[in-house]
């Protein structure tokens, strides 16, 4: 009865060492998918930040050329037009030296 008795602790502590193995294996894995996801958090993290610098950075770029466009002058339309007709001539005088095809 006492070789019984052993027997049944000896099982019993084999079940313990499977069940305690089992769990330290899905402990690890459990462990494994934290760093792992851990490691994609951190990820986004960064390219959050890296997308928040990039729109800061346009904004920036926007707003400075805001602030430009308000500080021009108004196009005087006579002047445009002149310089548009020189710049057709000087256009139509490279066609007729053939300077365009130089």
């Amino acid at each position: 009865e006492l070789d019984k008795e052993v027997d049944d602790m000896l099982k019993q502590l084999t079940e313990a060492e499977k069940e305690l193995k089992k769990k330290q294996q899905t402990a690890e894995q459990d462990m494994m998918m934290a760093g792992m996801a851990t490691q994609a958090a951190q990820e986004a993290e960064d390219n959050a930040k890296k997308a928040k610098s990039s729109v800061n950075s346009l904004l920036n770029m926007i707003n400075d050329l805001l602030e430009k466009l308000e500080r021009v002058e108004p196009v005087d339309q006579s002047q445009l037009s002149t310089i548009e007709d020189t710049l057709n001539a000087a256009k139509n005088q490279m066609k007729d030296s053939d300077l365009d095809r130089k």
